[in-house]
């Protein structure tokens, strides 16, 4: 799973990093004017993060603060962020008004989301029961024991595998203003056991949580998918990329769309040269340097996240590229339906229409929807 870039809102708030030691506070936002994000870098950090939150507290008028971002900390791929909780419980005193927080917005650039270490995150609910949005990245280590908090409404999780120790400290948590609740994961054939993956599955579809499943589409995934699709809650969407590079006959493409309905769109490349796309417009894709690209494919610079300088470039424009073979491309060509097929849940890959198959009909979708009009 590829993180490119970092948060860009929270609380509905615009993000602002904090500068680093060697940069100027002359001119800070208006302390609730904007959700403050305070990192150190996970490699050769000039600083360790509760330094640079201590510099954070002694410069901003913390009672006004809303939202805060805690991005990498000092070897995050090997170190928990268990001082950074501590400090943050150590200045709640000081932050009456923190509404939201994140903890652990790192890119894949700093941090691969699977080996992002993770601590036990309750205390810092416990600590701030006014908190109304709450999110984590990283799994590794990853702990919520069972709690009570009256407040929040958000709650985030996006790991590269979710212990399934955290699924049932949610499920057994009493949260009574809980209004969305995210879980982000990934699977990797052989290299994580079947039997915990499908437990795990199970255990977010007994909790009410809307989710995907994913599988690369090599003829020696195939018996494991024909087993995961029929063991799956059958709500689930079980979704199959074309393996890089491979082209299927139409033998091979009939196995796969038995699983995936929607295996068409994935098995071909999408031709794309000159053809509108969302991308560049209503879309970008953000490097850990905050460059801004119209996407992850094309490398032309738009501009600086952080500096705002991507905004002037934000316009509608045709595809540079010959073709496109990858989902979190093609997905935004407009000439394709697939914000139809995925109306509500593009990021989350999950059909507005359940996916399935049904006697007598080649694709197992109603014959009026988008998605019925796989390629």
């Amino acid at each position: 799973m590829i993180i490119g870039g970092t948060l860009e809102k929270l609380y509905g708030l615009p993000v602002f990093s904090f500068p680093g030691p060697s940069g100027t506070t002359a001119e800070l936002p208006g302390p609730d004017a904007v959700a403050w994000r305070i990192a150190t870098g996970s490699y050769d950090a000039e600083e360790a993060w509760e330094a640079a939150f201590a510099r954070f507290c002694a410069q901003v008028d913390t009672t006004r603060v809303r939202a805060l971002i805690v991005g990498a900390w000092e070897d995050a791929y090997d170190s928990a962020p268990s001082e950074a909780v501590q400090a943050l419980l150590a200045a709640r005193d000081r932050l009456p008004a923190l509404r939201s927080v994140f903890l652990g917005d790192i890119t894949s650039e700093e941090c691969e989301i699977s080996w992002i270490n993770q601590t036990d995150v309750t205390p810092l609910l416990a600590g701030f029961p006014a908190l109304e949005e709450f999110g984590v990245r990283g799994g590794q280590g990853l702990e919520f024991p069972a709690l009570r908090h009256e407040a929040l409404r958000s709650l985030t999780m996006e790991t590269g595998g979710l212990p399934v120790e955290v699924v049932r400290g949610v499920g057994a948590s009493e949260l009574p203003a809980l209004e969305h609740l995210d879980l982000w994961c990934t699977y990797h054939p052989g290299q994580t056991p079947y039997d915990r993956f499908l437990a795990k599955s199970h255990e977010l579809a007994r909790l009410g949580v809307r989710f995907s499943v994913g599988i690369v589409g090599l003829s020696e995934h195939l018996e494991a998918a024909r087993r995961l699709r029929a063991e799956l809650p059958e709500q689930v969407y079980l979704w199959v990329n074309a393996a890089e590079g491979r082209m299927y006959d139409d033998a091979e493409a009939d196995l796969w769309t038995a699983l995936d309905p929607l295996f068409g769109y994935s098995r071909h490349p999408h031709a794309s040269a000159g053809l509108p796309c969302r991308t560049g417009e209503s879309v970008i894709s953000v490097d850990g340097e905050g460059t801004v690209r119209r996407c992850h494919f094309v490398r032309t610079e738009l501009g600086n996240l952080y500096d705002g300088s991507y905004r002037q470039a934000l316009a509608p424009r045709a595809c540079p590229l010959t073709s496109c073979d990858c989902h979190i491309g093609y997905v935004h060509l407009e000439t394709l339906p697939l914000y139809d097929v995925f109306a509500g849940g593009v990021l989350e890959r999950v059909p507005a229409t359940p996916a399935r198959r049904e006697p007598g009909d080649g694709t197992g979708l109603p014959r009026d929807s988008a998605a019925s009009r796989c390629p």
